[in-house]
């Protein structure tokens, strides 16, 4: 990257890229980003981070992930910050606000991806890939020799007969 004609540095620290652990789990050697809302994506995600692994989750600017809008609420009075079902599935996880889709976002979202081990996501199948982050895009910048995976927690996924069908209770 050029930085001689831009203002903005972007510099990605994960804080949890090592060190030494107490009490080893068995997935604690992984970073996750999670770019998932509501439920699916956020249920994987936590149980990466109940088995140890560094989970990110990235939520849009404004209101943040669709969930933090869901019951049950303490005193029945909502508040983005005490949705008892968003708390449940994003404990153990580190945030962060980042929007991929613009430029600045996709380069950040772009840097996390180069230092992760897996992709958790549930965006509409093809979303990703609109907005020049798809699976063979964020691949194609790392080495081929590591085990980078990229999971979306839905019936249909991304691939195949069943590519976007909707999930069936």
């Amino acid at each position: 990257m050029d930085f001689s004609r831009s203002r903005i540095v972007i510099i990605v620290a994960l804080a949890c890229s090592g060190g030494a652990h107490l009490a080893g789990k068995a997935l604690d050697d992984l970073i996750v980003i999670e770019f998932a809302q509501m439920v699916s994506g956020p249920m994987c995600g936590k149980m990466f981070a109940d088995m140890g692994a560094c989970v990110i989750k990235i939520e849009p600017p404004g209101a943040g992930d669709e969930m933090r809008a869901h019951p049950p609420f303490p005193g029945d009075i909502p508040h983005p910050e005490k949705s008892g079902a968003f708390l449940y599935l994003n404990t153990s996880k580190q945030s962060l606000t980042l929007d991929p889709a613009t430029p600045p976002g996709a380069e950040v979202f772009r840097a996390l991806i180069a230092r992760a081990d897996v992709l958790i996501e549930n965006h509409p199948p093809g979303f990703l890939d609109s907005i020049g982050l798809g699976f063979d895009d964020l691949a194609r910048r790392r080495d081929p020799n590591d085990g980078f995976h990229s999971r979306r927690p839905d019936a249909g996924g991304n691939f195949g007969r069943a590519r976007g069908r909707p999930i069936q209770s």
